[in-house]
């Protein structure tokens, strides 16, 4: 068995404040307000037709005792539901009229300080939506069904676990906003109007100009980067060295030479900050629209280098190792001309978080095996400088540099990071990848031993097109992300769920036989649910951001 020694190894960091992998629309429309606002009756009504005339006569025309109410229901179950609520409701200190008596058995309004509400209003008296109390995202929670169990803290229903004097609340989707009383009324009063909703942010209004392709084509006078700092001159080589002279023409301006999918970018005349990205606003162009790009996709030129035909190393070997060119080859399949037992349905859709999935073959998924791994320290964490964890985590990738080089083994093996022919060839509607992860096997608020793998699982799903992913979630779906899963009405099911995060969407390429990551699990609306999928980072969107930084990287360090 052959070693080969990485100087730098490349991996994916999901550097995130979300556990469960949620990030959602902070305000609601008038439409959707309305609509938390009627969710009144529990599922588990106690006016049920058979029941009503007798509950009515005993219970709300009069205060009735638990021996009383439970002639009326004839069920323990259901009678403790009923008392538990009637006591909370029937004020001990003064009389409460019928009507008001109405409303807080069925969660319209609470009495005293509402500690013991228990409806399902999650709207707070801003318009704002409540986080669910199982979620860490966008605010870490003290209270939860864990921690209080007494408190009833389902979905993400309005509640008051603290004895809060202002009655019942939650925390709420915005992260500016931690926690906030509800739209919910004391027994007898009259609630103020919602304020009117703000508008849901859009990426790219359709009045705002953008640029087409990432700015390949850019040719204006944008001289300063995001942060405000001057660019350097492309005809300079001071304060900072390089291999764009070829653009000296184009003064000090913004431009995108290498294909850059982040945009246009420039070295500044900071001496400590050698290049950055230009703020400009791009087009959003949708994720299997790039053979539009006016180039060939079957002969790219990046950075000089022209690359087509056979697998070509991207970064140089002085700063990735000698392991690039055996990338996606795996040493117990590809390297003995063996497949494994779910490759099939991966390479036929060509022509968990990991929920539903199956367990992973011994080899299979080198570049991300557990019992076989080797753990090494890490030095630095590089996370991407425009990283958005507040909105919808945008550009969900940080680079990790390890202490001491790796060494690749049967079990440890590099994937390959996609080139523009291979994303287009791979990236459509329908064809299938491959997730694999340690996280849980279902949904859950606890993260304990019976909810873990003992091996490491996979699941096989299917790119969904960016019009879909859009419309599963209120959420701004950006060039950088893209989904998979499947639709409602397919019987397979599948999806990552937490612990998943940062781990591998690979592709395998029928052409050159080698496996290629397109993505990093990123971020879903609870696991495995009808009408949701799982959201990625979309690697190839981000490829030259990581050749950038390890060429700084390296420069820096020597």
């Amino acid at each position: 068995m052959r070693l080969h020694r990485a100087l730098l190894s490349v991996q994916i960091l999901l550097f995130t404040l979300v556990q469960l992998c949620q990030a959602e629309n902070v305000f609601l429309d008038a439409k959707d307000a309305l609509s938390v606002l009627k969710r009144h009756r529990r599922a588990n009504s106690f006016f049920e037709e058979a029941k009503k005339g007798d509950l009515e006569r005993e219970c709300i025309e009069e205060v009735c005792n638990h021996e009383e109410a439970h002639e009326v229901f004839e069920d323990d179950v259901e009678t403790e539901t009923f008392w538990k609520q009637y006591k909370v409701c029937i004020l001990p200190v003064k009389p409460i009229e019928r009507e008001e008596l109405l409303g807080c058995l069925n969660g319209v309004c609470y009495t005293g300080n509402g500690a013991g509400y228990e409806g399902t209003i999650s709207l707070t008296k801003s318009g704002r939506e409540c986080q669910r109390w199982s979620r860490n995202y966008p605010h870490r929670i003290k209270y939860s069904s864990v921690t209080h169990p007494e408190a009833n803290l389902l979905e993400n229903y309005c509640r008051n676990p603290n004895d809060s004097i202002y009655g019942p609340w939650c925390y709420t989707k915005d992260p500016t906003v931690q926690s906030e009383e509800c739209y919910i009324s004391k027994c007898g009063e009259t609630l103020p109007p919602l304020p009117t909703m703000l508008p849901s942010p859009t990426l790219n209004p359709s009045s705002e100009p953008c640029e087409q392709n990432s700015g390949l084509f850019y040719g204006g006078t944008l001289n300063r980067t995001r942060s405000g700092r001057t660019c350097q001159a492309w005809g300079s080589q001071h304060p900072h060295k390089h291999n764009y002279t070829h653009l000296r023409s184009e003064d000090n301006y913004c431009r995108n030479p290498d294909l850059d999918e982040e945009g246009v970018w420039c070295f500044t005349t900071d001496p400590d900050v050698e290049m950055e990205y230009c703020s400009l606003s791009y087009c959003d162009d949708l994720m299997n629209q790039q053979q539009d790009y006016d180039i060939d996709v079957s002969d790219e030129t990046i950075a000089g280098r022209t690359i087509g035909g056979s697998y070509q190393p991207f970064f140089k070997p002085s700063y990735f190792g000698k392991g690039e060119m055996e990338c996606g080859l795996r040493p117990l399949f590809e390297r003995i001309n063996k497949k494994d037992s779910g490759e099939d349905e991966l390479i036929e859709s060509l022509s968990g978080r990991i929920v539903h999935g199956t367990d992973a073959q011994r080899g299979s998924a080198p570049w991300y095996e557990k019992l076989t791994e080797k753990i090494v320290a890490i030095d630095k964490i590089l996370i991407h400088p425009l990283y958005n964890w507040k909105t919808n985590l945008d550009r969900d990738i940080a680079l990790l540099h390890l202490k001491k080089p790796i060494e690749f083994t049967d079990y440890i093996s590099p994937v390959c990071l996609p080139s523009r022919k291979i994303t287009v060839r791979l990236m459509n509607e329908g064809h299938k990848a491959r997730i694999t992860g340690w996280g849980n096997l279902e949904e859950t608020w606890i993260n304990g031993v019976d909810h873990l793998p003992t091996n490491l699982q996979q699941v096989q799903l299917p790119i969904v097109n960016q019009a879909d992913c859009r419309a599963s979630t209120k959420v701004p779906v950006t060039r950088f992300m893209f989904c998979a899963g499947y639709q409602a009405t397919d019987s397979q099911r599948g999806d990552a769920c937490v612990g998943d995060s940062g781990g591998p969407l690979v592709m395998k390429n029928p052409e050159d036989n080698r496996w290629y990551q397109m993505g990093i699990v990123s971020w879903g609306e609870g696991c495995d649910k009808d009408g949701k999928f799982g959201f990625y980072t979309f690697t190839f969107k981000v490829k030259m951001w990581i050749k950038k930084v390890m060429e700084l990287f390296k420069r820096r360090r020597g």
